[in-house]
């Protein structure tokens, strides 16, 4: 039984106490509300994870909360996870999208080609984290400083690429640049294929 179930039992009885009863009606309606938000957030605002096969499409942008002189904003993230068992570790990584942040505008295909080439960017930066794992040499004393300062050094040339890209594209503006960079971001992609699952587990000294 949830709480509404609970409340709409003992409405009855709340009603008889006509000071009690408007309190509890506010309460209920607040209630209500905020737990109708929360479902709808919850179905509606999925994490959208990076997939080849599954590009994004119009819809997976929600946001209403624009900012009119841009055409579109997406929201990518980072993240990853460190487990170490024994003499390893284990690194969990995602690149994901989150559509009730995200929005556009202008919703034609050009638009939506350039919003996921910046998820495309968020992937490789992803796989680029996991290469440069893999290549560097440590030892368990210092493993979690070190792959925190990977992580930041990845981030930060993400920020850059993506900063970059919009500027040499006018934002997908410039259609010559868009694709120049649709290559660029595909090849690296391609070049970091062996990162495509997103864990790694390694053996540490």
């Amino acid at each position: 039984m949830t709480i509404f179930d609970t409340l709409f039992k003992h409405m009855s009885y709340l009603v008889a106490l006509p000071k009690l009863s408007r309190f509890i009606r506010k309460i209920f309606t607040i209630v209500l509300i905020l737990y109708s938000t929360t479902v709808l957030s919850q179905s509606e605002c999925d994490t959208i994870y990076w997939s080849r096969t599954k590009p994004l499409t119009i819809l997976d942008f929600k946001s209403y909360d624009t900012i009119k002189e841009a055409a579109a904003f997406t929201l990518t993230k980072l993240s990853y996870n460190v487990r170490q068992p024994f003499d390893s570790i284990i690194v969990t990584t995602s690149s994901y999208f989150l559509p009730c942040l995200s929005w556009i505008i202008n919703k034609n295909a050009s638009t939506l080609a350039h919003e996921q080439l910046h998820f495309d960017i968020c992937e490789y930066s992803r796989r680029s984290f996991l290469q440069k794992i893999k290549e560097t040499g440590f030892t368990s004393e210092v493993m979690q400083t070190v792959v925190k300062g990977i992580f930041r050094t990845v981030s930060d040339q993400r920020r850059r690429m993506e900063m970059e890209y919009d500027r040499e594209t006018i934002s997908g503006s410039k259609a010559d640049m868009q694709i120049k960079w649709k290559k660029k971001i595909d090849d690296l992609l391609s070049s970091t294929n062996i990162y495509v699952k997103p864990t790694i587990a390694l053996k540490v000294n």
